[in-house]
C-alpha cells in the first residue's frame, strides 16, 4: 500500500554537491566596457564543472547567491571544462537572475557546485497492525 501511494507522489529536486572551492582572490577583468569579478579559487573537494551544474555563492553561513550558472572557467589562462580537487582556476558567475547587482568575491568565500536531480518521495507512514 505504501510503494502504491509513494508511486502516485510527485517527483522532488534534490540537491546533490559536485564538488566545492575556497576563493583565494578577487580579480576585476575589463570585458566588452563593462568590468566583471573573477573569483580566483582553489577546488578543495569534487569538481567543477563548465556546464550542466548550478553554482552558490556562500560567505560565512548565508547564502549570497544560489541557482547561479558558469559564465567562465578558467585554469592559466586556458579555458576548460572541468577542474577537479586542488587545481586553481579562475572562475566567473553569472549575475543572480532578478537582480540589479553584480557578484562580488571576497577571500574566503565558499563556491559550491552542485546538480539538481529528481527523486522520489517517501512516506513517513508505519500504519499500526502492519
Amino acid at each position: 500500500m505504501r510503494e502504491t501511494l509513494e508511486s502516485k507522489l510527485p517527483l522532488i529536486d534534490q540537491e546533490v554537491v559536485v564538488g566545492e572551492a575556497q576563493v583565494l582572490q578577487e580579480f576585476l577583468v575589463s570585458q566588452r566596457r563593462k568590468r566583471t569579478a573573477i573569483a580566483g579559487c582553489r577546488c578543495l573537494n569534487g569538481s567543477l564543472k563548465r556546464k550542466g551544474v548550478l553554482y552558490k555563492l556562500i560567505r560565512g553561513d548565508e547564502v549570497i547567491a544560489e541557482s547561479l550558472k558558469c559564465q567562465s572557467l578558467k585554469h592559466v589562462k586556458e579555458d576548460v571544462q572541468l577542474i577537479t580537487k586542488g587545481m586553481e582556476c579562475g572562475l566567473a558567475l553569472e549575475d543572480p537572475p532578478k537582480s540589479s547587482i553584480s557578484l562580488r568575491y571576497q577571500k574566503g568565500d565558499r563556491i559550491v557546485c552542485y546538480e539538481m536531480i529528481k527523486v522520489k518521495q517517501r512516506l513517513k507512514w508505519s500504519p499500526k497492525g502492519f
